[in-house]
């Protein structure tokens, strides 16, 4: 399946007009493969051969591959030439990054200093404006967050990263329904955002919206099959809906790795104990007790099977 989509996307990057994106799927997928340095050997070929502004733009994909791999200096220094580009766009997109790993290598005044620059000359620049938002949310300033923000967000609708910043930044500053409703606008664009997800879930259980529940849980899986937070959720839901079956297979399917092994056995405690199995139940509640030994929920899982 890998190779054949290698195929179309090869086939699509070819034949239409440029798109940053479809060439990091392109990527993404033959790293996939298990061939990284075939995917860095494709960038550096694609970047070489297409023309200035597209070049530059993928210039940005290798910035942030390098980084994943540790090779900071490399992409600083790349970073540095994109900053000193005569595509006014470009450097600000480089200074915007630059700004952002300042911020992030706590060099606030330099992380200030160059989105000062971006924004003395184009107030409403995206990238700037994202990560200044960012930096505000660390600092809790959340009235410039939201500010810049909804900047963003008049001018570009549809920026996944606005929306999911915004509502951080609801949720933080204790405006749980604004927050709800930037999740759920994120879930639009995105159903497989873990960022946004979690909390529409949570938001929607703690309201005994059950069925809404498994519905965005459902639609996130759908994007990453394999998630522990996602399943974890799914279980507790149907366990909550009485669906007995149904949750023992999703702890089922969760596999059998040490980070996830104490909670399977205490979801499926506690579904013995939902049906009144207590023996069953309580065997369960010390299997997760002998993984996790502090596990204060087993604990009191365990002590009410047995005086049940």
């Amino acid at each position: 399946r890998l190779v054949e989509a290698e195929r179309v996307l090869n086939d699509f990057v070819t034949k239409n007009s440029f798109n940053e994106t479809a060439y990091r799927v392109l990527l993404g997928v033959i790293e996939a493969q298990g061939e990284a340095d075939r995917a860095h050997l494709k960038l550096t070929e694609i970047i070489e051969s297409s023309p200035e502004n597209n070049s530059n733009s993928l210039k940005f994909v290798l910035i942030e591959r390098l980084l994943s791999k540790g090779k900071k200096q490399e992409s600083l220094e790349l970073l540095s030439q994109l900053m000193g580009n005569n595509e006014e766009g470009i450097s600000h997109r480089a200074k915007a990054r630059r700004a952002e790993i300042h911020f992030k290598d706590n060099e606030i005044e330099q992380g200030k200093q160059l989105i000062q620059d971006v924004l003395s000359t184009d107030s409403q620049n995206e990238p700037a404006l994202l990560v200044r938002a960012y930096f505000s949310i660390l600092q809790k300033n959340f009235d410039q967050s939201i500010q810049d923000l909804r900047v963003v967000l008049r001018n570009n609708p549809d920026s996944e990263v606005a929306l999911m910043l915004l509502g951080r930044a609801y949720m933080l500053s204790g405006s749980e329904d604004l927050a709800d409703s930037n999740f759920k606008g994120v879930l639009r664009l995105n159903p497989g955002n873990l960022d946004a997800a979690i909390p529409v879930i949570n938001k929607l259980i703690s309201g005994g919206d059950l069925g809404r529940s498994e519905q965005v849980i459902q639609n996130a899986l759908r994007l990453k099959p394999n998630d522990p937070s996602l399943l974890t959720l799914l279980a507790q839901v149907r366990l909550m809906r009485r669906d007995y079956v149904g949750s023992q297979s999703v702890i089922d399917s969760m596999g059998d790795d040490e980070e996830n092994r104490a909670f399977r056995h205490f979801l499926s405690g506690k579904i013995f104990q939902s049906q009144e199995k207590y023996d069953l139940a309580m065997v369960r509640y010390e299997e997760a007790l002998l993984v996790e030994p502090q596990f204060i929920r087993a604990m009191e899982g365990y002590a009410q099977s047995m005086i049940a």
